[in-house]
């Protein structure tokens, strides 16, 4: 019964915390801080510039982002 407790508890964390992992790398610039973690929340450098002093870290473009420039294929033929 324990173990069926644990294993529900773990899913409830990981069901919540799974919108917020996505939430921090879809903007196009992210603040790496001193830690090496990456908060890609950014859509300009401006704003990532203005919490770099306070968090003490990079603000880098979002190794993870798409540029947009995907092709079709079936387009193209």
């Amino acid at each position: 019964m324990r173990h069926m407790i644990t294993i529900g508890g773990i899913l409830v964390s990981l069901a919540l915390t799974a919108p917020y992992a996505v939430a921090q790398t879809s903007g196009k610039y992210c603040l790496k801080q001193t830690s090496g973690a990456l908060d890609c929340i950014y859509a300009t450098m401006a704003q990532c510039n203005q919490d770099k002093a306070v968090k003490n870290g990079q603000c880098i473009s979002n190794p993870n982002a798409t540029t947009g420039s995907g092709s079709n294929t079936d387009s193209q033929k």
